[in-house]
């Protein structure tokens, strides 16, 4: 740990300490970028400016704009560096810290600085302002009692993932803009729970920030990377199946899923989405079968798409002119009755026809009674809107 907080970022807060900082000692193993102080002009009072020219540069373009755009804390310019910059249009090197970490070791962020770890998380992962600020509260009570996980960033984009920096938004998806980064493995709105303290903080100054513990593990492959992080959302009760087929499409392009998700993108639940999309309502089972590489027939085989697409842009279409029609249609009544219909038909591509020669047909007087339908008398909404289609159905 002492290792650790002796590598840790030390804010310049004055010309003289900045002057000083051109003779620090550089460690081969810390990431030097060259650029124009056209890039730092403006930004906050940080930690990384530590000479003005070229010490060396062994990275690629990508990296260096990866690098540029994830240092957060800068130096503010004064008045005398602008001048000087105006008069020799000079350049300076700003370094990233590589922090070594150790498996089986609790850090402290409030010791590293999450702004010293280059901390991403997982593009596709949730981000849930209602968790996050219940997650916020817990943690101002009882602080975070268990620690996050980080690793290595270029695993995670060597398995396919998208990765966001959580301090700046920037987006890297290739190993070389990884470099020196790290990524969170579990405990992602934790972090956005401590950041929201951050912020809160600077905000009010009797405001006490609580720790982020969190520990490394380093991972052999992308595959066992993949594994790990899949199976730890897999098991955790609040993840919907609808986050784990964003984790999915990630990593690969599945036709059915892309469809299912942009179903629930237009307003449908996640259950009317799968009954719209395959017949059914798709469930976590079926992640876990796609995770282990069983993935179900009706998910693997986009040819059911030709059949549910037709039926789906037909109910969009006769509902489309309709104030009150969101609810008919995020709901799962309209869809179940479509899916019944599958479910009793040989001959797939007829029902579909058929079904897209209903929702055509259907009058403003019929689209009314759809969307007023409620229980009564012992009947629920499905039974009511299902007769209510019936009887167009049976005049086709």
């Amino acid at each position: 740990m002492e290792n650790n907080q002796e590598k840790k970022f030390l804010p310049m807060q004055n010309k003289q300490e900045k002057h000083n900082a051109k003779q620090s000692i550089v460690e081969d193993k810390d990431l030097q970028i060259n650029v124009s102080i056209d890039d730092i002009k403006d930004l906050k009072q940080g930690t990384i400016i530590v000479k003005e020219e070229l010490q060396q540069s062994h990275t690629s373009d990508t990296t260096l704009l990866h690098a540029k755009k994830n240092v957060v804390d800068f130096f503010k310019m004064d008045k005398e560096t602008e001048e000087k910059k105006s008069n020799n249009n000079c350049e300076a090197t700003i370094i990233i810290k590589k922090i070594d970490l150790e498996e089986d070791v609790v850090y402290h962020m409030s010791e590293i600085g999450i702004e010293n770890l280059s901390l991403y998380g997982i593009h596709s992962n949730r981000r849930n302002k209602k968790q996050i600020d219940n997650k916020l509260k817990s943690c101002e009570i009882v602080g975070v009692q268990v620690p996050i996980i980080i690793t290595n960033a270029d695993i995670a984009i060597e398995a396919g993932y998208k990765l966001d920096n959580f301090l700046t938004g920037n987006q890297i998806s290739t190993p070389e803009e990884a470099v020196n980064s790290n990524v969170t493995v579990e405990g992602h709105n934790r972090v956005w729970a401590y950041l929201e303290a951050v912020e809160k903080a600077k905000r009010n100054p009797h405001y006490s920030t609580f720790d982020l513990p969190f520990i490394y593990k380093k991972y052999p492959n992308a595959e066992s990377f993949r594994k790990a992080y899949r199976n730890m959302n897999l098991y955790n009760v609040p993840t919907k199946t609808k986050e784990f087929a964003n984790d999915i499409l990630a990593t690969t392009k599945q036709p059915v899923l892309i469809e299912y998700k942009n179903k629930i993108m237009d307003g449908l639940t996640a259950k009317a989405a799968g009954y719209a999309t395959i017949g059914r309502e798709i469930v976590k089972r079926d992640m876990e079968n796609i995770f282990n590489g069983k993935i179900p027939s009706e998910i693997c085989d986009p040819e059911i798409l030709t059949i549910t697409g037709p039926i789906y842009h037909a109910v969009m279409q006769a509902f489309s002119s309709e104030k009150k029609a969101k609810p008919i249609v995020k709901g799962t009544p309209i869809w179940t009755y479509n899916a019944k219909k599958f479910s009793t038909s040989e001959n797939k591509k007829h029902e579909s026809d058929k079904l897209v020669r209903l929702y055509s047909s259907i009058g403003s007087r019929e689209c009314s009674k759809l969307m007023d339908a409620k229980a009564k008398d012992g009947r629920t909404k499905e039974q009511i809107v299902h007769d209510i289609l019936e009887k167009r159905y049976i005049t086709l």
